[in-house]
């Protein structure tokens, strides 16, 4: 079997687990070769490229500072890239190639994203051990992300981090509610509550919300604040950890939580 008919049947095998609860997932994930023009990552942040995000961001939104522009931007990316990465790998026990250099990026006219690809590389079966399910994902996919979105915006580890985390809690917290993945996603889950890799460093998805009573009902904050409010609305995510009063959901898509 070829690199590519690996990777096509893959593809295949992950648009047959995107159906019933899950249909609204549907990945914007591409594999396999594809006639659609994209970008490298490391080509999608050079600055000509984040200056067209930002402007774009701003004719739409109206103007932002740049820092939260970059920060919600990551958001759509990790929404985009991560839940066909962490259903895959809880549901076929597989993975496509997690390296930053396999990744391209297809935009949107408006420099939002239409998709993720990933032209080419080899499928490898999951090499599960209990906590660890998601660290290849971590250690190949996110540390690399992070560390060039940081270096390229200036957008905080920190904040970084706990948007990739958000969405990461938020997909399991659904697959959860709606009793998909059983033993495997729960795996997943215990891995957001390791304070520690095994290599001794801290885990950077390490408890990405909690859950605080509001009026005796548990409401769902970030650790970390997404810069959202900095838009010309001043309007909160819906997980915000901010204390003001809440206001109404904002026209900016929001991908805070995973719902059906």
């Amino acid at each position: 079997m070829t690199v590519l008919n690996s990777l096509e049947t893959f593809g295949k095998s992950l648009d047959a687990i995107f159906v019933g609860d899950l249909e609204h997932l549907r990945p914007h994930l591409v594999v396999g070769r594809s006639e659609q023009a994209s970008r490298s990552v490391r080509d999608a942040l050079d600055d000509c490229w984040l200056d067209a995000i930002v402007e774009s961001f701003n004719q739409t939104y109206g103007n932002t500072p740049r820092t939260a522009v970059l920060s919600i931007w990551s958001k759509w990316y990790f929404a985009t890239a991560l839940p066909p990465l962490i259903c895959s790998n809880i549901l076929l026990d597989q993975t496509p190639p997690l390296e930053l250099e396999h990744f391209r990026i297809a935009f949107t006219p408006d420099h939002k994203i239409d998709s993720v690809a990933i032209p080419e590389g080899e499928v490898a079966p999951v090499q599960s051990r209990p906590g660890n399910r998601l660290l290849p994902i971590v250690e190949k996919h996110l540390y690399p992300f992070v560390k060039l979105y940081h270096a390229r915006t200036g957008v905080s580890r920190r904040i970084l981090w706990n948007n990739a985390g958000t969405l990461v809690e938020g997909l399991l917290t659904y697959l959860e509610r709606v009793q998909i993945g059983g033993a495997a996603r729960d795996e997943c889950s215990d891995f957001l509550q390791l304070p520690n890799l095994p290599n001794g460093k801290r885990n950077p998805l390490f408890q990405p919300v909690a859950y605080v009573l509001l009026d005796e009902v548990p409401a769902r904050r970030r650790r970390v604040c997404c810069l959202r409010f900095q838009l010309p609305d001043g309007k909160l995510c819906c997980a915000c950890p901010k204390q003001e009063e809440r206001v109404e959901s904002s026209s900016v898509p929001d991908v805070e939580d995973v719902k059906g």
